[in-house]
């Protein structure tokens, strides 16, 4: 089976839920493991995955004024239509407006139904809501966050299932899109950019969130990410 292939079989990928969860339990035991290097491969590149992820949040949650959670649904007409279109006719719509957004596909957890969901920044005090939705042809919803704990604990908890999405096989290969760089966009090194951004993680949260550092690998029972909520 090819690295390709390993990445999004099934079967493969609840190995290694199993795998992980066994390891876990090896460490915090204290129990001799012998690690698997394929495994392991695939367990490191979705940590790194949701730290990329995590930084552009406490990014967009620190640096822009407002930060907004959307949805973009598709009536029958647009459905039809293959996923470039689909997200090319979201992009046109976020993009006549200065924002910064994270965007990525999901899925409906009975019908399967594409969707696609958008976290945007923005420094201009304005009902982004109404103004997407003078835009948008199809049904869409914007909800402004309200930037405080419990909200960045909701977006950490669909953060983790977006990533679950971007594993899993039936996804083929759907990348969360960015149109913004974040921290590497100003700091001339690695170091200075992690710097920058557990600073801002102080200043957002300046009790101690180190739990909020904390990044599940994997679910233990589920790699579809539809149990989170």
């Amino acid at each position: 089976m090819s690295n390709f292939e390993k990445e999004y079989d099934t079967e493969f990928l609840a190995n290694v839920i199993t795998y992980n969860h066994e390891r876990y339990l090896s460490y915090k035991n204290n129990i001799p493991f012998t690690e698997n290097k394929d495994f392991e491969r695939v367990l490191q590149a979705r940590y790194q995955k949701v730290g990329r992820i995590k930084k552009r949040l406490v990014y967009l949650l620190s640096r822009c004024d407002y930060v907004w959670f959307c949805t973009f649904t598709f009536d029958n007409h647009y459905i039809e239509k293959c996923t470039r279109t689909k997200r090319d006719l979201i992009k046109s719509v976020i993009n006549t407006h200065d924002f910064k957004y994270i965007l990525n596909i999901d899925y409906g957890k009975t019908t399967e139904r594409e969707h696609y969901h958008c976290i945007i920044g923005t420094d201009i005090n304005f009902n982004v809501n109404q103004y997407i939705q003078s835009y948008y042809p199809c049904h869409c919803l914007a909800i402004q966050c309200k930037k405080d704990r419990a909200d960045f604990s909701r977006l950490s908890k669909y953060i983790n299932k977006l990533t679950n999405h971007c594993i899993k096989a039936t996804t083929k290969r759907q990348r969360i899109l960015y149109n913004f760089r974040g921290y590497d966009n100003y700091c001339p090194t690695t170091k200075d950019a992690s710097l920058a951004y557990f600073l801002d993680l102080e200043k957002l949260f300046p009790v101690n969130e180190s739990s909020l550092e904390d990044v599940s690998l994997l679910d233990k029972a589920d790699i579809t990410g539809k149990n989170f909520t």
